[in-house]
């Protein structure tokens, strides 16, 4: 996921902070159906809850 917006080749090392943040904040909200087509925060964010509600 991350090659689509980092070309093959580029080196990774010289990415700014501010888009690597952009590119960790779209993967972390892009719905996947693994995920039954939630996103990773969205998971996160469920699992946590249940988390509370058991303890």
């Amino acid at each position: 996921m991350i090659r689509r917006s980092i070309p093959n080749g580029k080196n990774i090392a010289k990415i700014s902070n501010k888009k690597t943040k952009k590119i960790e904040n779209w993967m972390n909200n892009y719905p996947r159906k693994i995920l039954g087509y939630k996103t990773a925060n969205e998971l996160v964010l469920e699992l946590t809850k249940n988390k509370k509600v058991l303890s």
